[in-house]
């Protein structure tokens, strides 16, 4: 239940780095943009989002996002970029 979470991140002044896995994340973010589990856009699989606040986490909006970047190595594709690996920063 995502929902704990949301309720933590309320009047917290600091900036916050969550990452965790699927299903976690996407329920969590939807719960946090205030929509049910299917109405907000897809969390993106390996990605980053980020969230920001101006009422201190009574409500929040998507600012950026990003998929996993790859690039292609001996018919392998490797991670370019493992540091925003399913990620919510905020």
């Amino acid at each position: 239940n995502p929902m704990w979470m949301r309720d933590r991140l309320r009047y917290e002044p600091r900036e916050v780095l969550l990452a965790g896995h699927f299903p976690h994340l996407p329920r969590l973010l939807a719960a946090l943009l205030g929509s049910a589990d299917g109405d907000a856009a897809p969390f993106p699989p390996h990605g980053a989002v980020t969230l920001q606040s101006d009422d201190e986490g009574q409500t929040w909006r998507e600012t950026w996002r990003s998929a996993l970047i790859c690039r292609k190595f001996n018919d392998n594709y490797k991670l370019w970029k493992v540091n925003i690996v399913s990620a919510i920063t905020f």
